[in-house]
């Protein structure tokens, strides 16, 4: 219930503040990182949310609680990275990374969530699961980059790199720091499956 709550909260305020970014006088933004760019992401970032539910339509209440994990994963890896766009980027200044957390922080919970639906719905062993798990959300961490890269050069967006400056180093920190996150998360999805078959014998 309270995911379904964070989940209802994310997207109703990706909605809002998504249109305020495209409707509202540009003057009136003018501290606002790419004011029109972060509406259409703001409202990108709601449907993403809901997607999960609509396109895999869970059969049983396991299938539909996971799904709901899934969503609110979604929704806090938006919510961390829209707050990096509106500002806490900035915490460089005084020596935090704010990029490497989201970074850590996605990765890991993402591959916890994917690890569980695949050993529950797929009922794959640890290792079936762990090495999809590693190469799915190492997939999507270098899709990730390249939209950034991209963004830049079709939207004139300042995302690849470090803060607008196109820094390679800056993006194999990202590539490593997802990297890490998936590691704590194959070790706790471990030793929370050692717990479940110690519980059935």
């Amino acid at each position: 219930m309270q995911y379904q709550k964070f989940i209802k909260f994310s997207i109703i305020t990706f909605v809002v503040l998504g249109m305020l970014l495209l409707v509202l006088p540009q003057q009136w933004l003018h501290t606002v990182y790419h004011p029109s760019f972060l509406g259409i992401m703001f409202l990108a970032s709601a449907v993403l949310i809901y997607l999960p539910l609509l396109i895999s339509r869970p059969s049983g209440l396991v299938e539909k609680s996971l799904i709901i994990k899934l969503q609110a994963v979604i929704a806090l890896a938006f919510i961390l990275n829209g707050l990096g766009e509106l500002g806490l980027y900035q915490l460089y200044q005084i020596g935090f990374q704010y990029d490497k957390l989201a970074h850590l922080t996605g990765s890991l919970l993402f591959a916890i969530v994917l690890g569980e639906m695949l050993a529950i719905w797929k009922k794959f062993s640890f290792w079936q699961m762990a090495w999809r798990v590693a190469l799915i959300i190492f997939t999507f961490g270098i899709a990730w980059e390249l939209w950034e890269m991209l963004s830049d050069i079709f939207f004139h967006t300042q995302e690849w790199g470090r803060y607008g400056q196109h820094n390679i180093t800056d993006t194999i920190g990202d590539v490593m720091w997802n990297c890490v996150g998936i590691v704590f998360a194959l070790s706790i999805l471990r030793s929370s499956l050692d717990k479940e078959k110690k519980a059935w014998n």
